[in-house]
């Protein structure tokens, strides 16, 4: 699922640029921003549709900040300015996070100790609540509050979490979730309810946080609350007007590290690139964040952009963090599942699946249009400096070529003679996804395997509810900077388990060097092969399109943001 936790990487954290100095903001700027993306939700903690979670993530870019950011190599950087965060004991593990003197929300509130308390609790989600943070699965479920301070929050951890850094972001402020679900408590009265209700377990106020922490960030629900967009970062929100856009306006005392250059940004939404294309030639659209649909893809935009005459633009394809990948669904509802199979071995099964998949076709097919980088690995992207390991021991030899006969002989070994009907779930709107499934179907049964589409433009709720036995579509590296691997076993579509992963993904919390690291994920991707998770396909790549007004401009590490980078864009005056 496209950016589904972006391994609740930059989920915790976004991806900002570095700390270059700058000029400072540049009166009667202007940059408009196109985006191919639904609004839904604005709290970018909350867990909505693929496309809603992405622009939630742009304009948290832009308003928000937390302990560790992206550089532009896609490096984790520590954020100094915002806040620190410090290990102060191993065993337990004990973290303080510590947000920075001087902080402010856009209201002029103190980041504090109540915003943190929030953050943690959205992911804990205390029995009985349900805060829909997307955070859920992360280390915070095994930590406990040893204590709160004014502006710091200690957790102990019951066993090592490799994510400690990261799980902490601060999306929203405390006071203002507090003022929409407590009868209009304000300031530092709500501040303290929040800390209160935490430490004191009290349900009732949990529950209702919980449901403001949905509901207030909603633009369409009645319970929506403008007042709630207050930023901790660069910019702060001024307009918004549903399904159109979102317009904000640099922060006049904003003490971060990411100085705004530009005054004014306009986050604008289209249905597709090729409108939000044509709004560049005629509208005065400066920077596109593309997506393919089932109308375009991106060839078909890098040559529009060059046919273009009345606007001078450049386009920059980037392998992204994600990648396409044929995965299982582990639930008893699966065919594929050990109580589905009974004496059949289901990892047998799945590893018969698995020989089915003509990746080397799919991967040539792709190219042919956009180049592509395959991955064999589930781990790292290619262009990582652990790669090469990584693929020469995790057993992905093994599935490179389609083996139809192979896959039939397995099926017939495990006694099924007959055709075994596998439900196929992918987004009919991506133009990967479509020709990945029409290529595995072509000999799936000589395979052995029938295949049921099951195919939507919104896929969501059937991978959600385990109504599927394949899934075809992107998935995260977990192997990108900040990402988080024990996401492997908290993924809310496949509910993959396996006890080994289990034990290295704790070696490798403990581990403190970035060999040790890579060398426990070398052991994880290659069990991921042994179990049959699915089979990794090649790079997303992303594209984005700009106009050459930019005196400067870096795109974003993965290429999967128009609005990374702000704080170096070069840009005049109208």
């Amino acid at each position: 699922m496209k950016r589904f936790l972006v391994a609740l990487i930059a989920l915790s954290t976004f991806a900002l640029s570095g700390c270059s100095a700058t000029l400072g903001t540049v009166p009667g700027t202007v940059v408009n921003v196109a985006e191919t993306a639904t609004m839904v939700s604005l709290n970018p903690d909350v867990a909505t549709t693929d496309s809603a979670q992405h622009l939630a993530d742009e304009i948290a870019n832009l308003t928000t900040e937390g302990f560790y950011y992206l550089d532009d190599s896609g490096a984790l950087v520590a954020n100094e300015l915002f806040g620190t965060v410090t290990v102060d004991s191993q065993n337990p593990l004990t973290v303080t996070y510590e947000i920075a003197q001087g902080r402010t929300w856009s209201d002029g509130e103190p980041v504090d100790s109540a915003d943190l308390a929030l953050a943690f609790a959205a992911a804990k989600a205390p029995e009985g609540t349900n805060f829909r943070s997307r955070r859920a699965g992360n280390g915070l479920k095994y930590a406990t509050v040893k204590s709160i301070g004014l502006r710091s929050l200690t957790l102990e951890f019951s066993q090592p979490v490799s994510d400690w850094r990261t799980a902490m972001p601060v999306y929203v402020a405390a006071h203002a979730v507090a003022a929409h679900a407590l009868d209009g408590i304000t300031g530092s009265s709500g501040k303290s309810a929040v800390i209160a209700a935490l430490q004191s377990s009290d349900g009732d106020k949990l529950t209702k946080l919980a449901a403001s922490y949905q509901d207030a960030f909603v633009p369409a629900n009645d319970r929506f609350s403008a007042d709630a967009l207050v930023s901790n970062g660069a910019y702060t929100i001024t307009s918004l007007i549903k399904d159109v856009s979102v317009s904000l306006k640099a922060r006049a005392k904003y003490t971060g590290a990411f100085t705004p250059v530009t005054e004014t940004v306009n986050v604008k939404l289209y249905t597709d690139s090729m409108a939000a294309l044509a709004a560049m030639n005629t509208e005065g659209i400066d920077i596109i964040g593309a997506t393919e649909s089932g109308l375009v893809k991106y060839p078909d935009l890098v040559g529009m952009v060059a046919s273009l005459s009345s606007i001078q633009a450049t386009t920059q394809l980037r392998n992204g963090r994600t990648a396409d990948m044929v995965v299982f669904n582990f639930r008893d509802t699966s065919v594929f599942s050990e109580k589905a199979t009974e004496e059949v071995s289901a990892a047998d099964l799945r590893k018969a699946f698995m020989l089915t998949v003509p990746k080397a076709r799919i991967v040539q097919d792709a190219s042919a249009e956009t180049r592509v980088s395959a991955t064999d690995s589930f781990i790292y992207p290619s262009n990582s400096v652990h790669y090469s390991a990584a693929v020469g021991s995790n057993g992905s030899e093994l599935y490179l070529l389609q083996d139809a006969e192979k896959a039939r002989e397995t099926l017939k070994s495990a006694g099924i003679n007959d055709l075994l009907d596998v439900r196929v779930v992918y987004d009919s709107a991506n133009p990967r996804s479509v020709a990945q499934f029409k290529s595995l179907s072509l000999r799936a049964a000589s395979a052995g395997f029938n295949l049921l589409d099951l195919s939507s433009d919104s896929p969501t709720r059937a991978l959600l509810r385990g109504e599927f036995d394949v899934y075809i579509g992107p998935r995260d590296l977990v192997g990108v900077p900040g990402a988080e691997p024990a996401s492997l076993l908290s993924d809310k579509v496949t509910k993959y388990s396996d006890a080994k992963v289990a034990k290295l993904l704790v070696d490798y919390a403990n581990a403190s060097k970035e060999l040790a690291q890579a060398a426990i994920l070398r052991k994880i991707d290659a069990q991921l092969f042994a179990s049959g998770y699915g089979i990794p396909l090649y790079q997303v790549p992303n594209l984005i399109i700009y106009l050459t007004k930019f005196g400067k401009l870096t795109v974003s590490p993965f290429g999967d943001s128009a609005t990374w980078g702000f704080n170096t864009w070069s840009v005049s005056a109208k």
